[in-house]
């Protein structure tokens, strides 16, 4: 398969982007207050030119998943095998 220069250009800015992301804002990280995430998180997009939105939060449970604005839909990469096998399944029951 033949990739055109802009689209490796665009996979490796991903690709650091992601990395910078991990290792700033790793899973696990404490944060005073749910808006001391949103500014660091903010930021990050800012440097990187990401627009970065929360995708949902809970203050019982302390949790904020956040995502890119211009995604479609939040992916939970945690269990992707999971995620597979329902997808898979999803199709053997549509045919």
């Amino acid at each position: 398969m033949i990739t055109s220069p802009s689209k490796e250009r665009h996979e490796e800015r991903t690709l650091i982007a992601i990395q910078g992301f991990n290792h700033e804002l790793y899973e696990g990280a404490e944060f005073d207050s749910i808006e001391s995430i949103r500014a660091a998180v903010t930021n990050y997009g800012e440097k990187h030119n990401i627009a970065i939105v929360t995708f949902r939060s809970s203050l019982k449970r302390q949790t904020i998943t956040m995502t890119c604005k211009h995604s479609k839909d939040y992916r939970n990469h945690r269990n992707k095998e999971e995620l597979e096998r329902r997808k898979e399944a999803a199709q053997d029951s549509s045919a």
